[in-house]
């Protein structure tokens, strides 16, 4: 029979298998992210542009020669400097503007003290490890019954075919 503790546990190892995935990417040289698709080399910050999002995001525009990667608008990604891949800026892509530009958002705390350090030097674009236990997981969990008949009368612990119609 399944219950609160086997979702639970199921949300927990699909959690720590993506980030053993992460992890395993991220430990791989940037031409191989390249290559897969998760990864952007020579990005770099425009020191002209400063704007606002609606939500009081610092915007950034970001120029690129090439990019091959498979990223789409609000996906969450790591700016950093190539010889620091642990450390960066975390952010998502607020828009692309071309092939070769795009304006990515930053929450205000992620902001690094030596936001200077990263002009005029190239940066790499990489995917960010998104962890759902907190935002996703966690949410779910809380919402749903302890009551032991909730569980007892679940399809899934029942021997009842579900009902379909022929629409």
């Amino acid at each position: 029979m399944i219950n609160y503790n086997d979702i639970s546990q199921f949300f927990e190892l699909e959690a720590e298998a993506i980030k053993e995935n992460w992890d395993a990417l991220m430990k791989q040289p940037i031409k191989e992210r390249i290559r897969k698709r998760k990864a952007i080399s020579a990005v770099y910050l425009d020191k002209e542009y400063s704007e606002q999002s609606e939500e009081n995001y610092r915007l950034f525009k970001v120029t690129f020669e090439k990019n091959l990667s498979d990223f789409k608008e609000g996906e969450c990604l790591v700016l950093h400097k190539e010889e620091e891949i642990v450390s960066g800026i975390k952010c998502t892509i607020n828009r692309f503007e071309d092939d070769n530009t795009m304006v990515i958002e930053v929450f205000p705390l992620n902001i690094p003290i030596d936001i200077e350090s990263y002009y005029d030097i190239p940066l790499c674009l990489d995917k960010d490890l998104v962890d759902l236990r907190r935002h996703v997981y966690d949410n779910f969990m809380i919402k749903l019954s302890h009551e032991r008949d909730f569980w007892n009368n679940l399809i899934l612990n029942t021997k009842q075919t579900p009902l379909f119609s022929d629409r």
